[in-house]
């Protein structure tokens, strides 16, 4: 579609303001902060984002600042879905750019949220004002959700799910890549803690939300620097050691590679390291040495082996298995396990061979919340419409796949993921950097403005197929 790829370069300039207008809020969702839903900032980056539909002459509707919708109205009532979000994970360390300013270079643009969630919503967005402006009126309405709680519960699609009168017939989710995400792996959080009181160990920390893999993590002790560079220098793991905030303490530093929690290939738990590193030192007591070496024990792959949980089908390869967080606060060490689960999976059995895995190192389960996956039939007219427009326009194969990210599509009734990204390759896997939840998050261009011609294509011809 030339017309539409001209369209979209007349006005690259202002496609890339109104982004870089969305990745400059640090909008992380903090429930109930400031007294919004989800924080200040997710309140402010969604009604920029409304006000940026609006200008396009969309229909737009704010539900109490948990999210909102801007929508093409059609001739009848039934509706097409769009669903993007605009709250980001946090930005941790390592990034060469500023992750709340976005940088554009060699046609990559970079910030958080950039390729999760911001660059695809905007790219959904300018597709709708793309099909408004061509005055070619659908069958169906078209509406575009815009969600700020994607990342930490997804309480925003609920919230609208709730109060929508009219859901969608058939929804496209932004969050993924091209051509069609027909399967999602189930999905369990769960955390577990042990008491810790040791006299050399103060503190422990690594990670800040659960669904990423940590790239660092800190620990203190009760011994001063030198010492303790001493001690652990024939351990194996590169670490540094600062002096700390009190008088004869020492802050230790490791680092390690972070990775979302659904494609943790590649990625190496910080925590981990940290583990192995104090527990070869000879500086902690026996109880902080078991409750260390199991940090390490549970954490042996990506794949849930060293929980005893591990799992695999020929349609969604294995389970796989992080912890995104680990603290030592008051006396207690916490650790929450992030799980992604092939169909068929053994939820209950699962849960009491945890339990047995963490008890055998004085850890205790403390909650587990489970949320199945789905499988969508890959032979319907839609999906197989949809996979042939991304082929066309990309001139290459592009599988229909499963994945083991969670999106807005296990909680919709008739929802796909539909890119706007590509398969990575295994170069960009074990990089630790550019993807999803990772520093220097970005994406090129050429991926939104091609998603947004594939997606004008997808939305005109899912009008005519869908009822």
């Amino acid at each position: 579609m030339e017309r539409v790829k001209d369209w979209f370069q007349e006005r690259e300039e202002e496609f890339l303001r109104d982004l870089e207008n969305l990745v400059r809020y640090p909008s992380v969702s903090q429930k109930g902060e400031g007294g919004y839903p989800y924080g200040e900032a997710c309140r402010n980056v969604l009604r920029e984002a409304l006000a940026c539909a609006e200008r396009f002459g969309l229909t737009v509707r704010n539900f109490q600042d948990h999210c909102g919708t801007a929508r093409v109205l059609g001739r009848t009532e039934h509706t097409i879905g769009l669903f993007a979000h605009l709250d980001v994970v946090p930005a941790g360390e390592g990034w060469s750019y500023e992750p709340y300013e976005m940088t554009v270079k060699n046609g990559m643009l970079y910030g958080r949220g950039c390729a999760d969630d911001k660059g695809p919503a905007m790219m959904a967005l300018y597709a709708l004002r793309y099909l408004a402006e061509s005055g070619r009126q659908l069958r169906h309405s078209l509406c575009l959700f815009l969600g700020c709680d994607e990342e930490t519960g997804m309480e925003d699609v609920e919230y609208y799910l709730k109060r929508e009168e009219n859901p969608p017939a058939f929804s496209l989710v932004a969050d993924g890549s091209f051509s069609v995400c027909v399967g999602e792996k189930g999905h369990i959080v769960f955390k577990a803690s042990r008491p810790l009181s040791s006299p050399a160990l103060l503190s422990f920390s690594a990670g800040l939300v659960p669904n990423s893999v940590p790239a660092t993590a800190e620990a203190v002790l009760r011994l001063p620097a030198e010492a303790v560079e001493r001690a652990l220098g024939s351990a194996g793991v590169p670490f540094q050691v600062f002096p700390g905030d009190e008088d004869g303490t020492a802050r230790v530093v490791v680092r390690g590679r972070a990775a979302h929690a659904a494609f943790p290939e590649g990625s190496l738990h910080a925590q981990k390291q940290m583990a192995r590193l104090l527990c070869a030192s000879g500086l902690l007591g026996p109880e902080a040495e078991q409750a260390l070496q199991g940090v390490a024990a549970f954490l042996a792959d990506d794949y849930g082996t060293g929980m005893g949980i591990g799992y695999e089908t020929p349609e969604f390869g294995r389970l796989t298995m992080v912890s995104g967080v680990t603290r030592l606060e008051k006396g207690r060490l916490a650790m929450t396990f992030d799980v992604r689960s092939p169909m068929g999976f053994q939820e209950e059995r699962a849960k009491e061979k945890a339990a047995r895995r963490l008890g055998a190192y004085g850890f205790a389960l403390e909650s587990w919340s489970y949320s199945p996956g789905y499988y969508r039939d890959p032979s319907s007219p839609a999906i197989q419409a949809m996979k042939g427009i991304a082929e066309r326009v990309w001139s290459r194969e592009l599988p229909l796949y499963v994945m083991g990210g969670g999106t807005y599509a296990r909680k919709i009734p008739h929802a796909v993921p539909f890119g706007p990204g590509l398969p990575r390759s295994p170069e960009e896997a074990d990089s630790g950097k550019g993807r999803a939840h990772q520093p220097d998050e970005g994406i090129r261009l050429e991926v939104l403005q091609k998603g947004m011609e594939i997606y004008v294509e997808a939305l005109l011809a899912l009008d005519g197929i869908l009822d």
